[in-house]
């Protein structure tokens, strides 16, 4: 069985805000784009909240997924 682990980054500090209530393990992560990225690590129920609640919340963010050592990779939504 394929352990995944989801990473989500904000793309403005409202969105940091939001999540950073939600969410308590965060920081800088190389990823598959060879870039470090500031993400906030959490569990696909999270992802899912953020996702219903893009529009009505006026969220910003991008989805990162890591496939158990993996590199860190974008996740098209």
């Amino acid at each position: 069985m394929r352990k995944y682990y989801w990473y989500v980054e904000p793309l403005d500090p409202h969105t940091n805000e939001v999540i950073s209530e939600m969410i308590d393990e965060s920081g800088e992560e190389m990823c598959e784009d060879k870039s470090l990225h500031y993400l906030w690590r959490c569990n696909r129920k999270i992802i899912n909240l953020l996702k219903r609640g893009k529009k009505k919340f006026n969220l910003r963010f991008k989805i990162w997924v890591q496939e158990g050592n993996g590199k860190i990779r974008k996740f098209n939504l």
